[in-house]
C-alpha cells in the first residue's frame, strides 16, 4: 500500500510541473534611449479636418514650442497655427537630456511574434497577470497620456475630466472613430482589434493629440522616465523585438534569448 501511494505522490508531482508550476522563464529587460541632440521640436502636420466639420481644420501639436525667430502673421492669429501653439497644452512628461524635449516614457517595446504556446492543463489554473485597463483621459490640459499601448483586441476608454464638452476622432487607417460629443464626466470606449499607430485628435481640442498604439500579443512593455524597462518572462529564444515612439518612428531587433536572461541597451 505505501509503494502505490509513493507512486501516485510522484505521478502527481511530475503532472503539477508539467501543468505550468515549473519555474518561471528568461526575461528580456535592459534601457532604451531617444536620439541625443535630436534637434529642436518641429511643429507637427496639420490633424485631419474633422469629419463633421466643413469649415475649420484641427491642428495639432505634441507639446512643442515655438522658435524665437517665428512669428504669426496678422491675417493667422483668428485660425490654429502650429508655431504659436506652446508647450502648456500638453500635461508634462519626463524630460530626456538632449532629445528636443521628447520623452523616452512614451516608448512602447513589444516581440513580434510569441512560441506556440503549451496544452493547457484540465485543472483550472490561475491567469497570468496581464496589463490594466486602458483609458485615456481628456481635460482642459488635453489628452493623458500622449500614448496609450492596447494588446489587439482590447478596449480603450476614453473619459472626459473637464467640465466642458469634448470630442475624440480618428482618421487612421488602422482605426477610425468617431466619439461624438463627450459630456462633462462621461466615458465611452473603443475597441482596436488591428495594430499599429492611431492618433486621435479632439474636435474641440485642436492643439493636442494622442496615440493609441496597437501591439499584436501581451508581451509588451513601457519603459520609466529614464528608459529602464522588462518584458514578462518568456522561455528561451529567438525573438524580434520591436520598439515604437511617436517622432522617432520604429525600430526592431533580433534577439537571442538564453535561461539565463538577457540585458540590453537599445537606442533609436
Amino acid at each position: 500500500m505505501d509503494s502505490i501511494r509513493s507512486r501516485w505522490g510522484w505521478i502527481a508531482l511530475a503532472a503539477l510541473v508539467a501543468g505550468g508550476c515549473a519555474a518561471p522563464g528568461a526575461v528580456i529587460h535592459g534601457n532604451i534611449h531617444l536620439p541625443q541632440g535630436a534637434g529642436m521640436a518641429r511643429p507637427a502636420p496639420a490633424a485631419p479636418r474633422h469629419p463633421s466639420s466643413s469649415k475649420s481644420t484641427v491642428a495639432a501639436t505634441h507639446g512643442r514650442t515655438k522658435s524665437a525667430n517665428s512669428r504669426s502673421s496678422p491675417k493667422s492669429r483668428s485660425s490654429v497655427n502650429l508655431k504659436t501653439v506652446a508647450a502648456k497644452f500638453e500635461p508634462p512628461r519626463p524630460a530626456v537630456a538632449g532629445s528636443g524635449g521628447e520623452s523616452v516614457g512614451d516608448v512602447v517595446l513589444f516581440l513580434d511574434r510569441m512560441p506556440a504556446p503549451r496544452p493547457k492543463p484540465r485543472s483550472r489554473a490561475a491567469a497570468p497577470p496581464g496589463h490594466p485597463p486602458a483609458r485615456v483621459t481628456i481635460d482642459a490640459a488635453g489628452f493623458t497620456p500622449r500614448v496609450q499601448a492596447v494588446t489587439r483586441g482590447d478596449t480603450v476608454w476614453f473619459v472626459n475630466k473637464d467640465q466642458r464638452f469634448h470630442n475624440a476622432f480618428s482618421v487612421s487607417p488602422v482605426r477610425k472613430f468617431d466619439l461624438g460629443m463627450l459630456a462633462p464626466g462621461a466615458a465611452r470606449r473603443v475597441m482596436f482589434d488591428r495594430t499599429g499607430a492611431v492618433r486621435v485628435f479632439c474636435n474641440l481640442h485642436a492643439d493636442s493629440s494622442s496615440y493609441v498604439y496597437v501591439v499584436p500579443n501581451a508581451q509588451w512593455t513601457r519603459p520609466d522616465g529614464r528608459g529602464a524597462f522588462e518584458l514578462p518572462p518568456l522561455p528561451p529564444g529567438s525573438y524580434q523585438l520591436r520598439a515604437w515612439h511617436p517622432r522617432f518612428g520604429e525600430r526592431r531587433w533580433t534577439v537571442q534569448l538564453p535561461r539565463t536572461g538577457i540585458a540590453l541597451d537599445l537606442g533609436f
